[in-house]
């Protein structure tokens, strides 16, 4: 019997990609110190944290829930296909990581409450319909991405400052460019599965004009928290670097919009975010 549970119990820990889950409700906590410019209170950085974790696992449950039939073939070990958990525990046990994420943004406030529901909705709409709608999927998934720093900036003071909502569009932007980039790389797997991306649709060189642009996008916002004087040393320094890496990026792309390429510039995009995220992080203390 002991065996039989420890079988479901890691099944259940797998399936909310507990990494992921995590990264999200750091990702909130990030979102109330950028907001705040301070510490958020050990009360808001628990609830932050507990509110993104829940919400991403339940994303998670029901993705692989939606996935189940194609997975069967592509991915056999993940725990639905696998026999790990049946699909009637994944549908409670989405419901109920959904359940602990919408009770515990009541205890912060009623904004928060409402933005948890709302991104649930789109979540499970993204699982179950948008993820294969090529453009509308990449666009779901950089507002998923960004989502735990608007839930970080409602919990501190039911509103976004405008640091937080540039930094917000500067990541939606440049997610947006690094989707698009990845429709490229997955175009032969995509053809077969007859998800629609741009790459499909308009094509590779195309895509990579669109790509860039969006990469370039976030670059042209980057002066204005200087402009507005909202922003420290820090900021001024590392956004030369941010910039440079995007513009490279961009034009890399441009010249060669081939899978292989845009596999590259996919992979290395995520490193010039990640300094963008401390940057923004240096740049309020």
């Amino acid at each position: 019997v002991w065996g039989c549970e420890g079988f479901v119990l890691k099944g259940l820990f797998r399936i909310i990609r507990p990494i992921n889950s995590f990264m999200i409700g750091f990702a909130a906590i990030i979102g109330s110190i950028i907001s705040l410019r301070a510490i958020p209170s050990f009360r808001i950085i628990i609830l932050d944290f507990l509110v993104g974790f829940f919400i991403c696992a339940m994303s998670m449950v029901f993705n692989d829930y939606a996935d189940r039939e194609i997975d069967k073939i592509n991915a056999p070990n993940r725990p639905i296909p696998s026999g790990e958990i049946s699909e009637r525990i994944a549908i409670v046990y989405g419901l109920f990581l959904m359940f602990l994420g919408l009770f515990f943004s009541l205890l912060i406030n009623i904004q928060c409450f409402i933005f948890a529901l709302v991104t649930a909705c789109i979540a499970l709409l993204y699982d179950f319909y948008l993820k294969r709608t090529g453009f509308i999927g990449n666009l779901t998934v950089s507002y998923s991405s960004i989502v735990p720093f608007i839930f970080g900036g409602l919990a501190i003071s039911g509103n976004i400052d405008i640091l937080l909502s540039l930094f917000i569009l500067m990541a939606f932007f440049s997610l947006i460019g690094r989707e698009v980039t990845k429709g490229m790389v997955d175009i032969r797997g995509d053809r077969i599965k007859n998800i629609r991306t741009l790459a499909l649709t308009i094509g590779l060189r195309r895509s990579a004009i669109v790509a860039s642009f969006f990469y370039l996008l976030a670059v042209a916002l980057s002066p204005i928290p200087i402009i507005l004087g909202i922003v420290n040393i820090y900021y001024k320094v590392l956004i030369i670097f941010v910039d440079i890496g995007f513009i490279l990026l961009s034009i890399s792309l441009i010249k060669n919009p081939s899978p292989e390429n845009a596999r590259n510039v996919k992979n290395k995009v995520i490193y010039v975010m990640l300094l963008a995220l401390i940057m923004y992080i240096l740049s309020i203390i």
